[in-house]
């Protein structure tokens, strides 16, 4: 790497891991927002879960990105 490269990486490496501690933050919808009160329990559950796992799945990306950076 060239010298004039080193500060480039840094900077994505944290805004990566910036990007993934965000990802990390997010809240779960609650089920008195609006347009989830519609949902049944079990409807509202499982889309709970495939938010969690989307998230996660973000949060790795960036953790895989971030440590190839």
């Amino acid at each position: 790497m060239l010298p004039i490269d080193a500060p480039a990486a840094d900077d994505q490496a944290l805004e990566l891991a910036r990007l993934e501690q965000l990802v990390r933050e997010v809240p779960l919808p609650s089920p008195e927002l609006p347009g989830w009160q519609s949902l049944t329990a079990g409807e509202y559950a499982a889309a709970v879960r495939e938010l969690a796992a989307l998230l996660d799945t973000v949060s790795a990306a960036l953790a895989a990105a971030r440590a190839a950076a």
